[in-house]
């Protein structure tokens, strides 16, 4: 069984996940799915779930103290060596820059969404990891000047 973190904030994110998970149809069924987000319930696609809290405020600005950071960071590890997770699948936001940190050594692959909202800008999570070397999607061709390492997939 080849297990897929998918990696989301609420709203939107949460949203594009879903949709994405759905594109998979029964023929997939040596897949498991799995859920990891800053804040939300366990969708009924999900096999495990993890909420580690939001890692900015969107509204302030500001961002949990570091020994909450270096828990989650942790947290984060454990949850991905206890599912034996290969691949993960993100569509921000902050949580995401985290969850790719943590991955390291334990998964295999990493994916990033841009958000489907952006078509003049990169998100900063898209900006991050993208500097951090991880490959991204993006669902409008206006960012194609702006992602050296990404792939136009269109919409969800």
């Amino acid at each position: 069984m080849k297990k897929v973190l998918m990696c989301y904030g609420n709203g939107g994110h949460k949203e594009q996940s879903c949709r994405l998970v759905s594109l998979f149809d029964s023929s997939y069924d040596n897949v498991i799915f799995l859920s990891l987000t800053d804040n939300g319930t366990k969708p009924n696609w999900s096999k495990a779930h993890l909420e580690v809290g939001e890692m900015r405020d969107k509204y302030t600005g500001s961002f949990p103290s570091p020994f909450k950071v270096i828990k989650n960071f942790f947290e984060i590890r454990r949850f991905l060596k206890k599912n034996n997770v290969i691949n993960i699948v993100s569509f921000g936001p902050g949580v995401s820059v985290l969850t790719y940190l943590s991955s390291f050594g334990i998964a295999e692959n990493f994916y990033h969404f841009e958000t489907w909202s952006k078509f003049s800008s990169l998100s900063i999570t898209s900006k991050i990891l993208a500097k951090l070397g991880c490959h991204i999607f993006y669902q409008n061709k206006e960012l194609s000047s702006l992602i050296n390492n990404g792939t136009y997939v269109g919409r969800l």
